[in-house]
């Protein structure tokens, strides 16, 4: 017998959105709660169903990331009946974890994104993917296509690209710099990953949370 229940974490924090983790139970033992990409509100989340209240495109996205982290699990119990819930755990961690570094990850949380809408009635534009693809080129550019490691990434570094960005010219050939709103968006991306990047426990914290 196993189970699968998602939680809100309970600290209190200087935002009002909160990490969603996942708890997983087999024959009466339980794992040790590993954090998902999810982020959402006391308020947004129904406890009793253990999902997302929201209808937005993002609570949307939210609520198809989380099926898809339990029909994954659900796969793993079924292919490997003999393992406990720890070692379910750690095969699933292990499995998502892309090569730990930002152009990679950056990459893999574009492709799970995509493969979360991928389907549905409200799969992502071609515009959105494009606007993360095209946010991951100016980091390229920023870093001298040098990828580098996750853990060198400082508390100053979204500081240096947003700094680094609104100096830019929009398009070559033009005298018209990057608008301080998009520059704030690739930030923004920037910052989803690196989030994404702890959930998946490749660095132990996000140093440049926005969100506080």
């Amino acid at each position: 017998m196993y189970s699968i229940n998602f939680r809100l974490r309970t600290e209190k924090l200087k935002t009002e959105k909160r990490k969603v983790y996942v708890r997983l139970k087999i024959d009466g033992v339980t794992a040790t709660d590993f954090a998902t990409s999810v982020n959402t509100t006391v308020e947004n989340w129904d406890k009793l169903r253990q999902t997302i209240k929201g209808k937005t495109k993002i609570d949307l996205s939210n609520k198809a990331m989380l099926l898809k982290i339990e029909s994954d699990l659900i796969d793993l119990i079924r292919d490997f009946p003999s393992k406990s819930a720890k070692e379910i755990r750690d095969l699933y961690i292990k499995k998502e974890l892309p090569p730990a570094t930002i152009f990679n990850t950056y990459q893999k949380y574009i492709i799970e994104k995509k493969e979360v809408w991928n389907g549905t009635e409200k799969e992502l534009s071609k515009n959105t993917i494009q606007r993360w693809y095209n946010c991951l080129q100016h980091l390229k550019e920023f870093l001298k296509n040098k990828d580098i490691d996750l853990k060198s990434i400082d508390s100053d570094f979204a500081n240096r690209l947003y700094l680094y960005l609104i100096k830019k010219q929009k398009k070559r050939n033009s005298k018209e710099k990057i608008s301080h709103d998009f520059a704030v968006r690739n930030i923004t991306y920037l910052n989803n990953v690196i989030d994404f990047a702890k959930s998946k426990l490749l660095i132990p914290a996000n140093v440049i949370d926005i969100e506080g």
